[in-house]
């Protein structure tokens, strides 16, 4: 089944950088491009459908034209012939089937055969779909990350540089500059930790992505979406999160559940094949052999791992939901507390480390927000590569 547009991936990019700017549908088509996963699962598509005529032509007419020439030219007690002898022939052998099951059967698997291969490569594009959208977000996670340690970092050297100023009127003492220099020092020391961070989220994508767009792309100018374009996006779902039928109901199209299903069709045709000598040809040869193979666990089992996972990926939304309310209160009370913490300190009410405390609670919030939005992107993604489709339109910004 078709579900709506899937999420919030991103923001959009303003139209100056949009150009020069890697989105993820251009990450998620270059990584098609270059991937050797998937070349692989092409080509075997594309076997599969040699073998379908292969397999119809020992059902079908065979004309065989058999033709030879000779030519002699020889002496016969010493008398040289006249005429070379020449000899010739042509041969024609019609051949056409009338009842052959094990043929009939080859054809039937080869068609089986087309349809898992057909499935394998959707399920090898829907994950690559997953993944290059985990590194993509992941990639931007890291660079707000990176950018958030430094606003920190720079607030924190403001500070150094007031109180700095205070001690030398002597209006601060000594144990108030070295606490905002230790906070200093530790804000220097996460801008660093973030900016590596960043720079392997960074291979990671390209790794992925591959090719010479791999080495050029850049996420400079996208974010992440909003708390409140995540909750928008989730509460589009609200009426639905709830109905875990609904959704065990749409796991009918899970690319694992429908390959289990055509597992099964082609464990019987292979059985269908090798008991099919039992049956008289034209040939009136007929072999005989008893084997029997039924696994019927391989589908259910295939069908309740679906559910449980559409189960699953389905609380993890109602927590994402619950999460995102729960930090979008945490930021706004860390900013207040930040403000009333700040305008006690001008009075004299609250020392210098209350005021550091409470700006490293606000950009830790912060952080762990951007953290939870991302979290709830890679879960609907999952939800959506659960239960059937997940394909270039959702990725699209």
């Amino acid at each position: 089944m078709k579900l709506r547009s899937l999420i919030l991936l991103m923001c959009s990019v303003p139209p100056s950088v949009a150009a020069e700017t890697l989105t993820l549908v251009d990450a998620y088509q270059s990584a098609l491009q270059n991937g050797s996963i998937f070349s692989a699962a092409q080509s075997e598509k594309m076997a599969a459908i040699e073998d379908l005529p292969q397999a119809r032509s020992a059902l079908r007419p065979n004309l065989s034209i058999i033709s030879n020439y000779a030519l002699e030219d020889y002496e016969r007690d010493y008398t040289t012939l006249e005429k070379p002898i020449t000899s010739s022939s042509l041969h024609l052998r019609l051949k056409q089937p009338l009842y052959d099951r094990p043929a009939w059967y080859r054809v039937a698997r080869a068609e089986d055969k087309i349809k898992v291969d057909v499935l394998r490569l959707e399920e090898k594009r829907q994950q690559i779909a997953y993944d290059v959208s985990e590194a993509y977000l992941g990639e931007i996670l890291k660079k707000e990350a990176f950018y958030l340690a430094k606003a920190e970092r720079e607030s924190y050297l403001k500070q150094w540089e007031r109180v700095n100023n205070s001690v030398q009127l002597g209006l601060a003492s000594r144990v108030d500059l070295l606490e905002s220099k230790a906070r200093l020092d530790t804000a220097d020391a996460q801008v660093l930790k973030s900016e590596n961070e960043w720079r392997e989220a960074k291979r990671k994508l390209h790794k992925i992505i591959g090719g010479e767009r791999g080495l050029q792309a850049g996420v400079d100018s996208q974010q992440l979406p909003t708390e409140a374009d995540a909750l928008l996006q989730l509460k589009e779902l609200e009426f639905k999160l709830d109905d875990v039928s609904y959704w065990v109901d749409a796991s009918s199209e899970n690319i694992q559940r429908r390959m289990a299903v055509l597992g099964v069709q082609l464990m019987k045709s292979d059985r269908n094949i090798a008991i099919a000598g039992r049956y008289p040809t034209l040939t009136f040869s007929a072999d005989l052999e008893n084997s029997r193979h039924d696994d019927p666990t391989v589908l259910e089992d295939s069908i309740e791992t679906t559910e449980l996972n559409v189960r699953t990926v389905l609380d993890l939304l109602r927590n994402d939901r619950a999460n995102i309310d729960a930090m979008a209160l945490s930021v706004e009370s860390a900013a207040a507390l930040l403000q009333a913490v700040e305008e006690s300190h001008k009075v004299g009410l609250k020392d210098l480390g209350s005021v550091l405390d409470a700006k490293a609670g606000l950009y830790a919030t912060k952080r762990r927000m951007a953290e939870a939005v991302y979290t709830a992107i890679l879960h609907r993604l999952q939800l959506n590569q659960a239960v059937g489709p997940l394909s270039e339109r959702e990725l699209k910004v």
